[in-house]
């Protein structure tokens, strides 16, 4: 699998432009792509990257896979738990 990959990263195609349009600052969006795939492809940009998962589970696995495809340091930032509170405010009006 990660022959397969490099051999795509090397070759031109849309990897390169992908990575391309990034460096130039255009902001960029990868669709229909699994999500091993949006790993390899943020572990071969070599800018800070801010990469937005939907849950922990695949937070903690992106992280895990961005570090086996390169030797970039991943850092998981868990999300916040936030304390709702409830305030009745009761008026004899």
């Amino acid at each position: 699998m990660l022959d397969f990959l490099l051999k795509l990263k090397n070759s031109k195609n849309s990897i390169n432009e992908f990575c391309s349009s990034v460096h130039q600052g255009i902001p960029s969006v990868a669709f229909g792509v699994g999500g091993s795939f949006k790993s390899f492809l943020v572990s071969q940009i070599d800018l800070p990257i801010l990469y937005i998962v939907k849950d922990s589970i695949t937070a903690e696995k992106s992280v895990k896979e961005i570090g086996e495809f390169s030797n970039k340091k991943a850092i998981y930032i868990p999300p916040r738990d936030l304390n709702l509170l409830v305030i009745k405010a009761f008026s004899k009006d």
